[in-house]
């Protein structure tokens, strides 16, 4: 592997542990914040006697061409996966203390779930975790892990740029305000 490669693997590594943990962290508290935010929309609603702005809103999802779906057709990730199924199927794992099992059951199934998916950095992430060379994979996938890595940030800064997550770092004064303002009928 040329010189390049592994800084650029190297620095992935590093990036995917540290995107996960912020993702992880920011999602927790998105929970907690959306719980909040969307109780006190409904109690002041009820208390106004107006409709939740809320109830209105439709899903306005479409559907995305996940890029990395023919990654899992190339020969390189079909060996990182086998590598990881080897090392983490229940059947392989008799000899295996019952904490040790459960947690790589856990991983078969992630490993499982990100195959189905087509989520080639949730792949990579559970390969670090069992210390599987991710070497043999291809530049391309390495960009692809890196994009996947990029959505992951999106995603948490999406999360933080919330309504939900505005208010609930708000003041109480600056929250009834805002609760206010998403409440009141549009015009």
């Amino acid at each position: 592997m040329n010189e390049f490669k592994q800084k650029f693997l190297r620095k992935l590594k590093v990036k995917l542990r540290k995107v996960k943990l912020e993702h992880k962290e920011t999602e927790q508290i998105f929970e907690v914040a959306c719980v909040e935010f969307y109780k006190s929309i409904g109690e002041y609603c009820s208390l106004k006697g107006v409709e939740s702005p809320f109830l209105k809103q439709e899903s306005e999802e479409g559907e995305n061409k996940n890029p990395s779906e023919g990654a899992f057709s190339n020969p390189e990730v079909k060996d990182l996966y086998k590598k990881i199924a080897t090392s983490t199927h229940p059947d392989k794992l008799i000899n295996l203390k019952e904490g040790d099992r459960e947690e790589r059951t856990h991983l078969f199934k992630r490993a499982a779930q990100a195959k189905g998916s087509s989520n080639l950095n949730d792949l990579a992430e559970i390969a670090i975790e069992l210390k599987i060379d991710l070497n043999k994979l291809q530049f391309e996938h390495l960009e692809l892990i890196e994009k996947q890595i990029e959505e992951k940030e999106g995603e948490a800064d999406k999360m933080r740029r919330s309504c939900a997550w505005v208010w609930y770092y708000l003041s109480e004064e600056k929250r009834s305000i805002l609760t206010k303002l998403v409440c009141s009928p549009q015009k």
